[in-house]
C-alpha cells in the first residue's frame, strides 16, 4: 500500500485503470445513514448528539466518580475507575449510526475460502466454458455478469471512477427497500428509462424482496456486495471474512448469481485512513475483485460530485434504496446526464 498526499487516499498498488480520489461530504446528508464521508458525528447533527448527550452523561459521571471516592475509605476493593463522558456519548452517538437491522445476525459460520482466480480459470471443456460464461452473463434474469475485461484482469482493484472517454456513467443503488411507495416509484423511472442499476444489497435488510431486485436489476445491471450488517470496517472488532464471504453466499443463494463487486459501508476503511488489508483479503478470497466507491452522490434530491461541478464521463453515482425522493433522484441524474451528452450505462460492462 502506499499513501497518496495528494488526493489524502492510501492507495493499493494493485489499482491500475480507475480513477483515484476522496469524495468531499454532501451537505444535508442524514446522520444515521451518512455514506458520502466519514462517520456520521463529523456533521452538525452528529455533533449535536455528542454535545447532548455528553452533558448529561458527563454529570451522570462525575456523580459516580464521587460516590466511588467516598466508598473508597471504607472498602479500596469498591473503587472503580468511571466511563468518561467522552467514551460513553461517542458509543451512543455511535449506535445511531447503523441502519436498524431487520433480521438478527447469525452467529458467525465460517464460508470456506476461495481464491479469486477460481472463478476465470480456463477449461477444455467447451460444453463447459459456454454454461460457464452463459451463468456468468446473468441472461436468463437479465443482469449482466463480470465483463470480459474483468476476466481479463481477475485481481482485485479499488475503483472510484471509470476511465473512458465513452459519453457515459454509472448507476449505483445502495442498501435495501424500506417505503413501497418510495421503491415502486422508483421502479417506474427504472423501467421507463431501462436504466442499467448495480444494486449493492446489504443481506440483513434484503428480506423477501427478491422480485423487486431482480426487475431493478434486468436492464444490464447486477446485484452485487454490500455486507451482512452493514458495519464500519475501520472498526477492528468487526469480521471482514463474515461480513463479505457470508454476504456473497446469501445474494448467490436469493438471486443466482455470486457477486463479484464489493461497497464497503460507509467507504470505510477509505475514508478514514485505516488500513484495508484484512478487508481486501477477505474480499479475494471469497470472489471479489472489484471494491467500487463513488464519484458522485444523489440524496434527497440534491446531487454532489468529487471533483466538480459537474456529472463527468465515468462517474460512478451513489443513491439509496431508502432515499424519499429516489425516483426524483433518478431523473434529476438522468435530466443532467443528458444535458452533458452523457447517458447510464451498464457498469458490469466496464469492470
Amino acid at each position: 500500500m502506499s499513501w497518496d498526499r495528494t488526493s489524502q487516499v492510501r492507495v493499493p498498488t494493485v489499482v491500475s485503470r480507475c480513477s483515484i480520489g476522496l469524495p468531499g461530504g454532501s451537505p444535508g446528508y442524514p446522520v444515521g445513514v451518512s455514506h458520502a464521508g466519514p462517520g456520521g458525528p463529523q456533521t452538525p447533527r452528529g455533533r449535536a448528539v455528542v454535545v447532548v448527550l455528553g452533558i448529561p452523561l458527563g454529570l451522570a459521571g462525575l456523580a459516580f466518580a464521587l460516590t466511588a471516592w467516598a466508598s473508597t475509605d471504607s472498602d479500596p476493593a469498591a473503587a472503580v475507575p468511571p466511563q468518561t463522558s467522552t467514551q460513553v456519548s461517542a458509543e451512543v452517538a455511535g449506535e445511531s449510526l447503523a441502519p436498524d437491522s431487520a433480521v438478527d445476525t447469525p452467529a458467525f459460520e465460517p464460508a470456506t475460502p476461495v481464491e479469486a482466480t477460481d472463478s476465470v480459470e480456463s477449461t477444455d471443456d467447451a460444453t463447459g466454458a459456454a454454461s460457464a460464461t452463459e451463468e456468468s452473463s446473468g441472461s436468463e434474469s437479465g443482469r449482466s455478469g463480470p465483463s470480459d475485461i474483468n476476466l481479463a484482469n481477475p485481481g482485485l482493484e479499488l475503483v472510484w471512477s471509470i476511465e473512458t472517454e465513452d459519453p457515459v456513467f454509472f448507476i449505483t443503488v445502495d442498501d435495501n427497500v424500506r417505503d413501497d411507495a418510495v421503491a415502486q416509484a422508483g421502479l417506474e423511472v427504472i423501467r421507463a428509462n431501462q436504466i442499467p442499476i448495480t444494486a449493492f444489497l446489504t443481506t440483513n435488510y434484503v428480506g423477501e424482496d427478491t422480485e423487486y431486485f431482480n426487475e431493478v436489476t434486468s436492464y444490464g445491471g447486477s446485484v452485487q456486495n454490500h455486507t451482512v450488517t452493514h458495519p464500519f470496517f475501520s472498526d477492528p472488532n468487526v469480521d471482514p471474512y463474515f461480513e463479505v464471504c457470508t454476504a456473497q453466499d446469501r445474494l448467490a443463494a436469493q438471486f443466482g448469481d455470486t457477486p463479484w463487486m464489493l461497497r464497503p459501508p460507509y467507504g470505510e476503511p477509505y475514508f478514514s485512513g485505516a488500513s484495508p488489508a484484512n478487508l481486501e483479503a477477505a474480499s479475494a478470497s471469497c470472489g471479489v475483485n472489484r471494491i467500487v466507491m463513488w464519484s458522485a452522490v444523489v440524496d434527497n434530491g440534491n446531487v454532489s460530485y468529487n471533483p466538480g461541478p459537474t456529472l463527468r464521463p465515468g462517474d460512478i453515482v451513489l443513491f439509496h434504496f431508502w432515499d424519499p425522493k429516489f425516483a426524483e433522484g433518478l431523473q434529476m441524474i438522468l435530466d443532467i446526464g443528458k444535458a452533458n451528452g452523457l447517458s447510464p450505462a451498464p457498469l458490469e460492462d466496464y469492470l
